[in-house]
């Protein structure tokens, strides 16, 4: 192995490290060489590689290996690979696996669904998928009180995908949990104003501002309904 590639082997080793998780480790060690090899290959986007490792590992031995492997930043496996735009299949084999890796966050307070709509072009399918695990995940606001709504926001004015997929993929979010779309960050900007500082097409931030409208008026009349009836509980 000549110096260059013994570098680069080197740097790939040291993406990941293994750390103590709530996951139920199995008696059998896993081997160093296999942690190495799952990290390098999502690092260098070889999914069918990576697909291929998993099928090879038993099933004990996989839950183990995905759910100790750490990276800069207190990244998981599944915040690597949405850096990494992996495919659908790839996120739902290793989510399948290890579902609570979907919820875990980043010494950022960041979720795999947050790392999916910060960088490169978002996938909505792999988005889709991500709310149907855990919804949750919607309402968690990051150290700078940012949500994965507020960050497709911030991200809309990109000329990275069209317009329509932009659309598509704010519809996504905010339909999973509305309330999102009013809840500001630490600089108290909502994701409404983070698409206009964007430059966010008109039609993203029309379709912002209809659901910002609609759900302001079931909130008023919601409080109608709690009006009329207490009146009514005073009145008899």
């Amino acid at each position: 192995m000549n110096k260059e590639n013994k570098k680069l082997t080197q740097r790939n080793m040291s993406f990941c490290t293994p750390v103590t998780t709530s996951h139920t480790i199995p008696k059998r060690r896993i081997q160093h060489k296999n942690k190495r090899h799952t990290s390098t290959i999502a690092e260098k986007t070889k999914w069918r590689s990576l697909m291929a490792h998993l099928n090879s590992l038993e099933r004990e031995d996989r839950a183990a290996e995905l759910s100790s492997l750490r990276g800069p930043m207190g990244w998981n496996v599944l915040h690597m690979l949405c850096w990494n735009a992996a495919p659908l299949d790839i996120i739902g084999r290793v989510a399948n696996i290890c579902p609570d890796l979907v919820s875990e966050v980043d010494l950022l307070g960041r979720t795999p669904l947050h790392i999916a709509l910060c960088f490169f072009a978002p996938n909505l399918e792999v988005v889709s998928f991500l709310l149907t695990v855990d919804r949750a995940a919607l309402s968690i606001q990051d150290k700078h009180g940012k949500t994965p709504l507020a960050y497709a926001c911030e991200n809309a004015g990109k000329a990275d995908v069209t317009t329509d997929m932009r659309r598509s993929l704010i519809k996504a979010l905010v339909k999973a949990n509305p309330y999102t779309i009013f809840v500001e960050d630490n600089e108290g900007i909502s994701p409404i104003e983070r698409a206009l500082c964007s430059n966010a097409p008109m039609g993203i931030v029309e379709t912002l501002q209809r659901y910002s409208m609609y759900m302001r008026r079931q909130e008023c009349a919601e409080r109608y309904r709690k009006a009329v009836k207490t009146n009514r509980t005073h009145t008899q």
